[in-house]
């Protein structure tokens, strides 16, 4: 490729375009510098960058599980912070680049495919797409699976290669590290291998036969899976392709209440327990590792829908339909682009260009574009492939950015026939497209019943800052702010803790209260309780407390030292040893433990004196 050569022959747009699209990034990247969500990451972000942080701090880069989810991004981030030092704004400015360079890949496609006034436009749409922008600045993996889906598409897009076995191993390789971003997306292997065999018309102007290709491109993508998928194996003793959360993101967007996008069902801790495993455990009354809770989850599942393969359909129906809807239907508030837009960023407040511009055009594209006689099946295939493997699970927002290119390619392509059909005079040719794209509105928008998205968990984790901050008014309003919008236990929990630390008992053990309503299977809730109710003096009230903790916990050591503070406080001293001996069996702080033995020398003396 070469870009000079490309940007001189082609439009004087290009390179403004281009900058001015980096600049804007690189804007939204320095203006959500300071904001609470980036300065204290949670969600995804957090566990992306607290694994990176231990894979580097510990220099174990093997761990010790089986991956539960894709392990590339948090690789990546560990790789930056082993050469340039911890710097979050640096990984988001690294994105900035990727993401600009991923621009300059859809207009090259998009050229290939097409013709350069339909790359121009796909140039604008991609480098104003509010969702592209968007995840540039965010410590989430989609800028860079975007890129390399990108990459992936323009592979395809360059035919005079087709002949060649090394161009084969290159676009599986790029694939491969595409389903290490994303593991989902694997759906796109046996589909290729299906279409590039049957189709005798693919391999017939070629030196290369269909089932050489075929044998090439699997070649290139297990050169990239395959050491995590043996890593796997040298961790775990168990194979596992890629992650185990497969299992579990099946059952959430299959079960018989599921709605299509990310909820997960009320009777799971999902925060406490996101692979399943400890509920899978006990409703099977068997130790299960991640790959064994993984498999469950799947059974459970298809076990559902062989009960009821009409649900199973509609819902499938209703996924589809919400894939191409104009929700974003983010997993959390981090990933809530109207939050960050009130709140934090100027730069989302322009007139950028959103998902249900794109989706509707895409959908007149795509039909227009199967009627080509020229068209790339490898195109079709992947875009299908791609939407069949989401909708098999979840709708989400950034799930889907990842065929977002290829989406990108085809609106602008519609725009481009659009634009010529009525010049000629030919909207005839426009006539059934336009018929489907007004069928869909109208069923989208009066016909299926959208999952509603709240800011619950923006506000929690705002109310969890101020907490830490000792800022405990605004921790109280940002934590009502939550409940009202949707009453989680443990933003009652948290609640209580705040009101504890401003010595507001009364109020802290009202929202324990409400947090145990809710859920009375956290030993920590039980545990904070205990520790308001000996602030009071209610010191057997208190002990209640922790033995409950610790009925859920057996062996949680804070709990057993309280126990014995109560004793020891109230000079009932052989429990108080009991239970101070006991914590010194199974704690390993040091710091506590040597307090703990003053305590112990205090009671010898008194029983001693005795």
């Amino acid at each position: 490729m070469n870009l000079k050569f490309v940007f001189l022959k082609d439009s004087n747009l290009i390179f403004p375009l281009i900058l001015i699209a980096f600049l804007i990034r690189l804007i939204f990247v320095v203006e959500t510098t300071g904001s609470p969500f980036v300065s204290h990451l949670f969600s995804d972000s957090e566990i992306y960058m607290s694994y990176a942080d231990n894979i580097v701090e510990s220099g174990n880069w093997l761990g010790e599980e089986a991956f539960f989810m894709s392990p590339a991004y948090p690789y990546s981030i560990a790789i930056v912070k082993l050469i340039f030092g911890n710097s979050t704004l640096l990984i988001r400015f690294l994105q900035v680049i990727i993401s600009t360079i991923t621009l300059i890949l859809i207009y090259l496609s998009a050229k290939k495919y097409f013709n350069i006034k339909t790359a121009l436009l796909a140039l604008v749409i991609a480098g104003f797409y509010d969702s592209f922008i968007f995840y540039s600045g965010i410590i989430f993996s989609e800028t860079l699976q975007v890129f390399f889906i990108t990459l992936l598409i323009y592979l395809f897009s360059l035919k005079q290669k087709y002949s060649d076995l090394k161009f084969w191993i290159l676009t599986g390789f790029v694939f491969g590290i595409a389903s290490v971003f994303r593991a989902n997306i694997l759906i796109f292997l046996p589909v290729f291998a299906i279409y590039i065999l049957l189709d005798k018309k693919f391999s017939s102007k070629l030196t290369l036969s269909g089932i050489r290709i075929v044998l090439m491109f699997i070649l290139g993508a297990f050169a990239a899976i395959l050491p995590v998928t043996v890593r796997n194996a040298a961790v775990s003793g168990e194979f596992v392709l890629l992650t185990t959360n497969g299992g579990i993101n099946f059952y959430i967007g299959n079960n018989e209440d599921a709605v299509g996008v990310f909820v997960t069902p009320d009777e799971f801790d999902y925060e406490n327990d996101m692979a399943g495993r400890k509920y899978a455990e006990q409703v099977t009354g068997a130790e299960l590792s991640s790959s064994e809770a993984s498999s469950f989850w799947y059974n459970r599942t298809f076990e559902d829908i062989l009960e009821h393969p009409g649900s199973f359909t509609a819902l499938l129906g209703k996924k589809m339909l919400l894939f191409f809807d104009s929700g974003m239907f983010p997993q959390s508030s981090i990933l809530d682009m109207t939050f960050y837009r009130e709140h934090y960023s100027s730069v989302l407040k322009l007139p950028l260009i959103n998902y249900s511009i794109i989706s509707l055009l895409f959908i007149i594209g795509i039909l227009l574009y199967v009627r080509q006689k020229d068209r790339d099946n490898l195109l079709l295939i992947l875009v299908v492939s791609y939407i069949l493997a989401s909708i098999l699970f979840f709708v989400n927002g950034r799930f889907r950015l990842g065929i977002a290119p290829a989406m990108i390619l085809l609106a602008s392509f519609a725009v481009f026939e659009i634009i010529q059909n009525i010049k000629s005079a030919g909207i005839q040719k426009l006539r059934i497209p336009l018929i489907i794209l007004t069928i869909f509105i109208i069923v989208s928008f009066f016909v299926i019943d959208k999952p509603k998205f709240t800011n619950y968990d923006a506000y929690a984790k705002l109310g969890d800052i101020a907490q830490d901050n000792e800022e405990f008014d605004k921790a109280v309003y940002y934590y009502n702010r939550s409940i009202v919008l949707s009453d989680k236990y443990k933003t009652f929990m948290n609640l209580g803790n705040t009101f504890a630390k401003k010595h507001d008992f009364a109020n802290a053990l009202s929202a324990y209260a409400k947090a145990e309503e809710r859920n009375a299977d956290n030993h920590l809730l039980f545990f904070n309780r205990g520790i308001v109710l000996s602030q009071v003096g209610k010191y057997n009230e208190a002990v209640e407390q922790y033995n409950k903790a610790l009925k859920l916990f057996p062996d949680f050591p804070p709990a057993i030292r309280n126990i014995g503070i109560i004793y020891f406080v109230n000079e009932n001293y052989e429990d108080a040893k009991y239970f101070f001996n006991k914590f010194l069996e199974i704690s390993d702080d040091e710091a506590t433990n040597a307090l703990v033995r003053k305590d112990l020398e205090t009671i010898r003396r008194k029983l001693g004196s005795n």
